[in-house]
Parts: structure tokens; C-alpha cells; sequence
């Protein structure tokens, strides 16, 4: 008990300090640079709206047998399809994250598993839920996650509406959150995806952040980058196994 009022006192004072932070905006200068590389067009804001919204066709969520679905595939990739499929199917209604799914599957590299639930998801095998990351779930398991509408089916979001719209004052909102989630990371080149999750704890759960994150780069103004970490020191000079790389998610600033 005494832990969680320490922990909600904690979320009062950072909530404090973002209301009344002062960001000196009038002291950022931007000084123009020659050169040829062409600026890619930034999305428009219907666009990025758009993005908000999971939505499907009502009665489309495993409309098509598993097995009537991997009949257009080449025998080669059924193995692949299946597999990833066992997985995700075995983890229940709770889902599978892209890290487990990989861990459970080493003999099939991280590339090809992601091509595998891409092309599950898009034929609505599999669908992309999840509170703590992102994780995949059968569409047989995907109920407790999915609520049906009168014309669709939605994954709810906080900006989603009870028809499966997007809310344009949460969004508001969204953009907000978002502004102070790219002045963290202005303010700290490099920091990790599970730095941020810790300090915007108390107020966005760990997939809304990856969902802003994924907006932010998609506006040009962060970079995430996968970088591969070799530990430092060996427990046995024998154990080559200690040697795999270990993956961190780096969110780096593109100022």
C-alpha cells in the first residue's frame, strides 16, 4: 500500500512539472541547409487520422479457414505460415508478441516471421491487439479484444468512438501527449522505448506509446533504430551460446 501511494505521488509530481514546464520554443533556432537530398512529402492529417482507426468489415474476422488460406501459397512458405500460426494460436487469447513468437522460433529468422504474420494479418488470420506491446491473436481468440459495431468491427482504442470512428477532441489530446513524448527525446538523444514507457507510465499505456512513436517517425520526426548489443564480459570462456546479440529498441532524435 505504502509502495502505490509512493508511486501515485510520484505520477502527481511529474503531471505538476508538465503543466508548468517551460519549454523556451522562442529560443529554438533552424538555420537553413543547401544540399540535394529530396524532403519526403509529410502525410496529411486525414492521413494520420485514418492510421488511428482498426477497423474490419463486419464478418470478415476469420471468415476464411486457416487451412482454405494457405492454399495460395507456395509449399515452402506453408511450413513458415504454420508455424508462426501454432504459436500465436497456443498463446491463447492473451497473444504472442513479435519477441516471443522469434524466441519460440529460432530456427526462422526474425524477417521472415514478420513477413509470415504480415501476411496473416492482412487476410484477418491474425490480429494485432494488445495493452503492454503489441501482441497477435488468433481471430477464433480475438473476441474479448474486438467489439462489433453495427456496420464493423474495431480494436478500441481511447479515440475510438462506439461506432469504431476516431474522436477528434481525444485526438486533440493524442497530439498533445505526442508533443511531450518528441520534447523527452529532443531532450535525450538515444534514450530506449522502455525509458519512455517508465517515465509516461502514469499516463499511457505501453501500446498507446508505441502507436505515437510509430505516428512520430512517420512525420520525419524521430528516428527508431535496432541496435545490437554485445555483452562486455563472458561467464565461461565456454560458453559461446552467451555471445548472441541482444536487441534494443532506440528512439533517436532526427534534429
Amino acid at each position: 500500500m505504502h509502495l502505490y501511494l509512493q508511486q501515485l505521488a510520484n505520477a502527481t509530481k511529474r503531471l505538476r512539472y508538465l503543466e508548468s514546464a517551460d519549454l523556451h520554443l522562442e529560443k529554438i533556432v533552424l538555420t537553413p541547409v543547401k544540399g540535394s537530398r529530396t524532403e519526403e512529402s509529410l502525410p496529411r492529417l486525414e492521413d494520420l487520422i485514418d492510421s488511428l482507426k482498426r477497423t474490419f468489415p463486419k464478418g470478415t474476422i476469420g471468415a476464411v479457414r486457416f487451412d482454405d488460406f494457405l492454399l495460395k501459397y507456395p509449399l515452402k512458405q506453408l511450413s513458415l505460415l504454420r508455424s508462426v500460426h501454432r504459436v500465436i494460436a497456443d498463446s491463447g487469447m492473451f497473444g504472442a508478441s513479435l519477441r516471443e513468437i522469434t524466441e519460440s522460433l529460432q530456427n526462422e529468422t526474425e524477417e521472415n516471421i514478420i513477413w509470415a504474420l504480415n501476411e496473416m494479418e492482412n487476410a484477418t488470420q491474425v490480429l494485432l491487439v494488445g495493452v503492454d506491446c503489441r501482441r497477435y491473436v488468433t481471430a477464433s481468440q480475438a473476441d474479448c479484444w474486438i467489439m462489433h459495431g453495427e456496420s464493423c468491427s474495431f480494436f478500441s482504442a481511447p479515440w475510438t468512438t462506439l461506432t469504431g470512428d476516431v474522436h477528434l477532441s481525444t485526438v486533440r489530446w493524442v497530439f498533445w501527449m505526442m508533443e511531450g513524448v518528441l520534447f523527452s527525446i529532443v531532450s535525450r538523444p538515444g534514450c530506449t522505448i522502455n525509458d519512455l514507457k517508465g517515465r509516461f507510465a502514469f499516463a499511457l499505456q505501453p501500446r498507446m506509446l508505441l502507436d505515437m512513436l510509430n505516428t512520430l517517425e512517420r512525420c520525419g520526426c524521430v528516428r527508431i533504430c535496432c541496435m545490437n548489443v554485445r555483452p562486455l564480459r563472458l561467464r565461461s570462456p565456454f560458453e559461446l551460446g552467451l555471445l548472441r546479440s541482444l536487441f534494443m529498441r532506440i528512439v533517436l532524435s532526427s534534429f
